[in-house]
């Protein structure tokens, strides 16, 4: 009896491991928001479920692996290429996305950390920042309700605003909040204290973090492009700017080696004029604007570390 007892107890301990493996991995999976990055709309520390379906679930690529907590063990020669399975939707525009981080290029795909981020523009698009201001393809993009950026006033006489906002920085002329251009607009109707300021970035600013990490062509977070995003099966002429947008972008997804001689280039050792993609790639921003490390940093989201949807907050 306690054979038998014990059997089924096994049996049943196993296919709902099997099943809650099967639901991780293709249908939903629990996240933990790790930055302040969402701050307005998600808010660091709440866990929040991922929608692997809307996509089209990717298949493990590293599916001998065990992971608990912020831990991982994984076996490295069970290694797979990307695959993924249909999904009832594309991502679209302000999708809030969740993927896997680009830059842990020492790890493997699906076991790099996961970044949660607003989806700005698709493979085709051509994006531009100016002043602050986000274009896609020459349409301004309207100032939602949630998007946080930084502005300062240069009073310290009434503590209301302290009382309802943290200050991002406080310096000796001036605090910094970040808030919306809602909230902005809100408050110097109400004759709150002020004068307010939008705060940026110079056009002529530049730090070598910024991408595409090069001097050739000097962006910041608001003052950013046009930047063409790559669309699998488009084509791009090699030059020296399209060289330095792209070529660490191809050599580390697309598993080509491109480099630059003389102003002549070559793929795989052969000379060419035009790269054509093998992947689809996105823009994605975090919705507090001016304390999110996203692709105005690092770069461009390959589809390949797409993890799936946000769906909706578990808990906080």
């Amino acid at each position: 009896m306690f054979i038998r007892a014990l059997y089924k107890v096994v049996k049943i301990a196993c296919w709902s491991l099997v099943a809650w493996l099967f639901v991780r991995a293709f249908l939903f999976q629990a996240c933990r928001i790790p930055s302040e990055s969402m701050c307005n709309t998600l808010q660091e520390g709440n866990y929040i479920v991922i929608n692997k379906l809307a996509y089209g679930a990717r298949i493990p690529i590293t599916p001998l692996s065990i992971s608990l907590g912020n831990k991982t063990w994984s076996l490295d020669f069970a290694e797979l290429p990307y695959f993924r399975l249909p999904g009832y939707s594309s991502v679209q525009r302000n999708d809030i996305v969740v993927f896997n981080f680009p830059q842990e290029e020492n790890l493997p795909i699906d076991q790099r950390k996961k970044q949660i981020k607003r989806c700005i523009a698709l493979p085709g698009d051509t994006l531009r920042i100016q002043d602050g201001k986000t274009s896609v393809n020459g349409n301004a993009l309207p100032d939602d309700e949630q998007i946080l950026y930084r502005y300062s006033f240069s009073s310290f006489s009434d503590t209301v605003l302290i009382k309802k906002f943290p200050a991002a920085s406080i310096a000796a002329d001036k605090l910094e909040f970040y808030i919306s251009k809602y909230i902005s607009d809100s408050l110097e109707k109400q004759k709150e204290p002020g004068p307010f300021q939008k705060q940026g970035f110079a056009t002529d600013f530049y730090r070598p973090d910024f991408f595409p990490h090069n001097p050739l062509i000097k962006w910041n977070p608001d003052h950013f492009g046009p930047l063409l995003i790559p669309k699998k099966g488009s084509s791009i002429v090699l030059n020296d700017a399209a060289f330095a947008l792209y070529a660490r972008l191809i050599e580390k997804n697309e598993e080509v080696q491109i480099t630059q001689l003389n102003h002549l280039y070559y793929i795989n050792g052969k000379e060419a004029k035009n790269y054509t993609f093998q992947m689809d790639y996105y823009f994605v921003m975090g919705d507090n604007r001016y304390n999110s490390i996203d692709s105005r940093f690092w770069g461009l989201l390959p589809e390949s570390h797409i993890i799936g949807k946000y769906s909706f907050v578990l808990f906080e």
